[in-house]
């Protein structure tokens, strides 16, 4: 892979994977709910405590509880794989369309949050993905019209604000419905945002809405800090975007691009957020692969580079992260006989990079912030 790519450019790419995942290693959710339970506010007073974990980062956020809290920690864990915690009843919740093993979750949490005492504590620990892997449907609604509305709405191009609006009024367990079946417990959630505004409401779509305590312990401003510190640490100037990424990834991207040209020599841009794709045709990949070949164009023939992950480690109906883009990418594309303007007026941005080498790919991160966008110039 080397022989592809400019000189000096190997390296710089490697700097640029390293940013990279320094922000996704700051949202380690087991390191965040043991450093918050350990060294934060201690918990209400409680007679019993039962934990109820949702979410991509589920697993790890039950690990920091075990570790903080030890054999109190028992409960229900909706995870994304197979897992084992004395304790806790593990479910494997589908994502992203609601399955069996959601509607099966969303049963388990809501019968563990109704079983506690008036004493008790509920503790709801909740991360990204929590959607589509825990679900009750509403009275007079089917699970198979839950099903059919979630895949219209994930191929819509909707914001995930409105997309989760949509999915609370089909849903008993969305929109503060566990919160309501643990009452008169007392209710505690931590969550790691997977979204920019980071609302009790739009979390998973705010399944513990009007929780006593409500606290957001990490977001994508989070892992953006750690790659503006990355950077920084590698000598580059560094500047934070002044507002979340948004809107089509396609424009996105633009903006990026041209932005990053901009930059000085040995200078950096990071920025967060959550971009969309309407979905049309059979093309492959994702919000951060179309946002980083969008990006491309504009960087062509320049010494810029643009990267962009989703921190979950999964971007599309595809095994890569996203992508780092140079100033080579189109040609590269060229010579292999690839014209990377159809491939994202067909969505099918995963083809053209997987091809010419510029895929990122972390495996599952077990943990979710959003979207990570790192643009260098050396």
């Amino acid at each position: 892979m080397p022989g592809r790519y400019r000189a000096g450019m190997v390296e710089t790419r490697r700097q640029l994977e390293m940013v990279l995942r320094a922000g996704v290693t700051a949202v380690d959710p087991e390191r965040l709910v043991a450093d918050r339970l350990q060294n934060g506010p201690t918990l209400p007073e409680h007679a019993g405590l039962v934990v109820l974990a949702v979410g991509k980062a589920a697993a790890g956020m039950v690990r920091g509880a075990v570790q903080a809290l030890g054999t109190e920690a028992r409960g229900v864990a909706v995870c994304t794989a197979p897992a084992e915690f004395s304790g806790f009843d593990v479910i494997v919740g589908d994502h992203p369309i609601p399955g069996p093993g959601s509607f099966e979750a969303g049963f388990r949490l809501m019968a563990a949050a109704a079983a506690a005492g008036p004493d008790d504590l509920v503790l709801v620990l909740l991360s990204g993905g929590a959607s589509a892997m825990a679900e009750v449907a509403a009275p007079g609604v089917s699970q198979q019209q839950i099903i059919e509305a979630t895949s219209s709405l994930l191929v819509s191009g909707k914001p995930i604000a409105e997309i989760n609006q949509h999915r609370t009024v089909l849903s008993a367990l969305k929109g503060g419905g566990l919160t309501a079946a643990a009452l008169p417990s007392q209710l505690m959630t931590l969550a790691i945002s997977d979204v920019v505004d980071a609302s009790p409401s739009t979390i998973g779509s705010g399944p513990s809405t009007g929780s006593d305590l409500f606290e957001v312990i990490a977001d994508g401003s989070t892992a953006a800090r750690a790659a503006a510190q990355a950077c920084q640490e590698a000598g580059l100037v560094t500047e934070m975007l002044a507002d979340p990424i948004g809107g089509p990834a396609s424009s996105a991207g633009r903006r990026l691009g041209r932005a990053s040209v901009r930059l000085t020599e040995a200078s950096a841009l990071v920025g967060f957020g959550e971009t969309t794709v309407r979905v049309e045709g059979k093309g492959r990949g994702g919000r951060n692969q179309e946002f980083a070949l969008t990006a491309a164009f504009e960087i062509f023939g320049t010494s810029a580079l643009v990267g962009s992950i989703g921190t979950d480690g999964v971007d599309g109906p595809t095994d890569n992260a996203g992508a780092i883009v140079d100033g080579t990418t189109i040609e590269r594309g060229v010579v292999l006989g690839l014209d990377a303007a159809t491939h994202l007026a067909t969505h099918d941005s995963a083809t053209f990079l997987e091809a010419v080498g510029d895929v990122l790919v972390t495996g599952p991160t077990g943990t979710n912030v959003g979207d990570l966008a790192v643009a260098i110039k050396p």
